[in-house]
């Protein structure tokens, strides 16, 4: 019997995501029926007997609490045992299984048993509906609509039809037939929409099946690409105001720096300070009873963080407490009162936080009162914890217009249509039958007149089979591998069934994307970086323009300031280095190596004091960093203190500021910055620049104009001095990691040599050793023994040795001005394109979403007589 041909004042049973349809298409009849009710068999038992038994999960839970349990004592009171449990007692009453016939070979089946029969005398629905079904006599006005069934429907269907109900017929079409396949997902709903558009399709005629909800994502972007009108025929989700339910109670169970943060997550509370509030809490790990006040109550001076990122921690504080007075009345109060208070008090900020906006925020709080009002008459016997579980199944339904393709899954088969597509077809997807697994498995229901496991199956597969014989045309993509590149396979059953070997579906794609134009007008180039024809800036900026012209754009343009970390990080622990190498040397002059623990110990401590008051919460781990950067300072003084001895110079400036002009053309640059150590003597000037870890000048980058500052630095100090320059060298702080190895194997003398004590010692000193440029050929006043500088170095003739690059202060300082001229040319000339030699660490990524290759910056040519007095064998220095 067909849909066309029921009768008047008619009741349809079908499941919920053919209603619509259904409606649809009896509207679309010539003659109009009156009084036609479509609903699911659920809906009907319902009306049979409509005993509410969201409760039922609480009457278990006491009953469980009551029984002497052993092999199931640590989970029988949790609400997944407890589900799974009322789940399998609905399965006994369904199938009318005896209780006593449950198996009980082992202690475990024996307590299952005992479960069982304690909890399947409380009354469900269930036991009504069925009561209730058998003393009804007439079903003539009913008709059946099932493409989707169950064994448990089948009996119920039966029994219907022996009275009279009618089951409408499921057409089945022989199709023409399409099968291909693809790269993955993603390619088959480009496929999919592309087919459609190819071969014109009204997708008002067509259905989708996907076999994996992970392909609802990719739909809606592609098909509102295409401009593909579709709608999914049944949509199940958890509403935002369920989580805002949850995280509340989540609080009250547990008042925590993490639930307080989903509380503000989940946006319970408005506020534009939010996101700071969540950082601030989230940094400095707080809660409501602690103070909002710290940093601003604190002394933290500018060697822990400077004056900008003070003011920005002042002003996330700041916000952060005005958050905190909206909502800690509110959420203080509910930590304090009992649970049934709690719940009506939960209720309450909900209604009055949130902005209702749809009907279905209206349905979740009408099921939300509705359980807790179940939940109240247990409040004093039940755990909120089991309340929240119930909560958090809770689903609500949207119920959408259908226009355009509909949209299945697997277990929605909908009625014939010209077209029937699907999506998915390989094997970890098809047929896709879920056995029983857990505690009542398939080999625990094997011995009861359970419906075995080849017939759930066979009428499973025939489900499958009638829905993919619904249609007068069939066309199936599968992929070949997943997102994460792992290969799959055609599904064997889809396979046998299609008749035929599956066909690539080529895709062509424009590969020309879309192209930022990133070419700045020079005029506007003239107002964001040289008004008045002045260029001021620092040399990392400068650094960071060869680096990536958008990045220097973005921050010295736009002027939009990095995103600051509030962490305590690596950065501060360099930090702290610097501070106590620099007091040192202001403090003590050459003799700063040699000064003793307590002296080192007392100037750390002034600072990791401050850090602690910054960071309460980390004093443990700031007592591990401050051992670390102790233990490092001994080492790094060590070898300090031996290249001291060996030097005629003495430390005169630490973090000496300098600001100096060049003149370039008809422009002025006006460049500043901090040198970390100035050398000196009567004679000579060398500078050092403290590094947290190993660092070398290589030619290639300075002629690439991406390392400036050690070349500038010589270029400057020269200029400001009456002295000659010795040179400018990076100094580590880090230190490098020892082998442990025995002993090495030398094979010229075919020996195992023992590396010892001191060759381990000679090779920490040789890893600490300055890595710069000498422009002098007077570095023993610096160096004497040559033994604390790289690439310099004597043969035993007294000549220079091969590896020896000496530098000309003169060359260099035409050097510099050249390669600041050629920056300064394609800054005037607009170029801030997108073209990073790194993007590893850059926080503008959010802006640019580059995602293509590193480029090697192009080198200015130079020739050696230029800069070089001392050609060595070229190396990096």
């Amino acid at each position: 019997m067909r849909l066309q041909d029921i009768k008047k004042d008619a009741i349809i049973l079908a499941d919920s995501y053919l209603h619509t349809e259904i409606r649809m298409q009896l509207l679309d009849q010539q003659d109009a029926l009156a009084n036609v009710s479509v609903m699911t068999l659920t809906t009907y038992l319902n009306n049979l007997a409509s005993e509410e038994e969201d409760a039922i999960i609480y009457e278990y839970y006491k009953i469980l609490a009551t029984l002497d349990l052993h092999v199931f004592k640590k989970v029988a009171l949790t609400g997944d045992f407890i589900d799974e449990v009322l789940q399998f007692v609905k399965d006994i009453k369904r199938y009318q299984i005896d209780v006593e016939t449950l198996p009980e070979h082992d202690r475990y089946q024996q307590e299952l048993k005992k479960i069982i029969k304690a909890v399947v005398l409380v009354p469900l629905q269930l036991d009504y509906q069925l009561s209730e079904l058998k003393k009804q006599t007439d079903f003539h006005n009913f008709y059946i609509l099932d493409y989707n069934s169950n064994v448990f429907k089948e009996r119920v269907y039966e029994e219907l039809v022996s009275k009279g109900a009618v089951r409408l017929d499921i057409e089945i079409i022989n199709p023409h037939k399409e099968f291909y396949y693809v790269l993955n997902k993603r390619e088959e709903v480009e496929a999919l929409a592309r087919y459609i558009i190819e071969h014109d399709i009204d997708v008002q005629a067509s259905k989708l099946t996907i076999l994996n909800t992970e392909y609802e994502g990719f739909i809606e972007q592609i098909f509102k690409r295409y401009h593909i009108p579709y709608s999914f025929v049944s949509s199940t989700s958890k509403n935002r105001l369920l989580f805002k339910y949850l995280c509340l109670i989540e609080y009250y169970l547990n008042p925590s720096m993490d639930t307080l943060l989903n509380v503000v997550k989940e946006e319970v509370f408005r506020h534009p300070y939010i996101s700071d509030f969540m950082e601030y809490v989230s940094t400095f790990k707080k809660t409501l009873h602690d103070s909002f006040t710290h940093i601003q109550d604190a002394t933290i001076t500018k060697d822990i963080v400077n004056d900008i990122e003070y003011k920005q921690l002042v002003k996330l504080e700041s916000h952060a407490n005005e958050v905190k007075e909206l909502i800690a009345k509110q959420l203080l109060e509910l930590e304090t009162l009992s649970p049934k208070q709690a719940l009506m008090k939960i209720d309450e900020i909900v209604n009055e936080n949130h902005y209702f906006s749809s009907v279905d925020d209206l349905k979740t709080v009408r099921k939300i009162r509705s359980q807790m009002k179940d939940m109240i008459p247990y409040i004093d016997v039940v755990p909120m914890q089991l309340f929240l579980h119930v909560l958090e199944k809770l689903q609500v339904r949207k119920k959408e217009a259908f226009e355009g393709m509909l949209v299945a899954g697997l277990n929605e088969p909908l009625g014939v249509k010209d077209y029937h597509f699907v999506l998915g077809a390989s094997s970890d997807n098809y047929p896709n039958f879920q056995s029983l697994g857990g505690i009542f498995s398939e080999q625990y229901v094997k011995e009861i007149d359970y419906p075995n496991i080849e017939k759930r199956f066979a009428l499973h597969e025939q489900n499958l089979k009638n829905n993919l014989c619904s249609s007068n045309h069939l066309v199936v993509f599968y992929a070949t591998s997943s997102l994460a590149g792992k290969e799959k396979e055609a599904a064997l059953e889809v396979e046998t069934f299609m008749e035929q070997d599956a066909q690539y579906y080529a895709l062509s794609y424009n590969r020309k994307g879309y192209e930022l134009n990133t070419q700045l007008d020079t005029k506007i180039s003239k107002q964001l970086f040289y008004p008045n024809d002045i260029f001021k800036g620092s040399i990392t900026s400068y650094e960071m323009y060869s680096n990536c012209p958008f990045k220097y754009f973005v921050r010295h343009g736009l002027k939009i300031p990095e995103p600051m970390s509030y962490e305590f990080d690596s950065a501060k622990v360099g930090t702290l280095m610097h501070y106590v190498l620099e007091m040192l040397v202001k403090t003590y002059g050459k003799a700063y190596a040699d000064q003793t623990s307590e002296v080192i110990e007392n100037l750390l401590d002034k600072k990791i004091a401050e850090l602690q008051t910054l960071y309460p919460y980390m004093k443990e781990q700031i007592a591990i960093v401050r051992k670390g950067i102790l233990d490092s300072l001994e080492k790094n003084l060590h070898f300090l203190s031996e290249m001291e001895k060996d030097s005629s110079l003495t430390p005169s400036k630490s973090e000496e500021r300098f600001d100096y002009e060049f003149h370039i053309d008809n422009e002025v640059l006006q460049l500043y910055g901090y040198i970390d150590r100035i050398n000196e003597n009567n004679d000579f000037i060398s500078i050092i620049d403290y590094k947290s870890s190993a660092k070398k000048l290589k030619e290639e980058e300075v002629f690439a104009c991406l390392k400036l500052q050690l070349l500038t630095y010589l270029v400057v100090s020269a200029k400001h001095s009456t002295k000659r320059p010795l040179g400018a060298y990076y100094y580590s702080l880090g230190n490098k990691q020892q082998s442990a190895e025995y002993a090495k194997y030398q094979k010229r003398t075919n020996e195992i040599v023992e590396n010892t004590k001191e060759d381990r010692e000679a090779d920490f000193l040789k890893s600490k050793k300055l890595e710069g440029w000498t422009t002098s050929e007077d570095i023993e006043a610096m160096d004497t023994s040559l033994e604390f500088i790289n690439g310099v170095g004597y043969k035993q003739d007294g000549s220079y040795a091969s590896k020896t690059n000496i530098y000309d202060i003169k060359g260099l300082e035409q050097l510099c001005i050249r390669i600041y001229k050629g920056l300064l040319g394609e800054i005037k000339a607009g170029n801030m394109d997108i073209i990073p030699t790194t993007c590893d660490f850059c926080k503008y990524g959010s802006i640019c979403h580059y995602k293509g290759r590193k480029y090697e910056r192009e080198q200015i040519t130079v020739d050696d007589d230029l800069y070089l007095v001392h050609k060595g064998k070229r190396r990096d220095s």
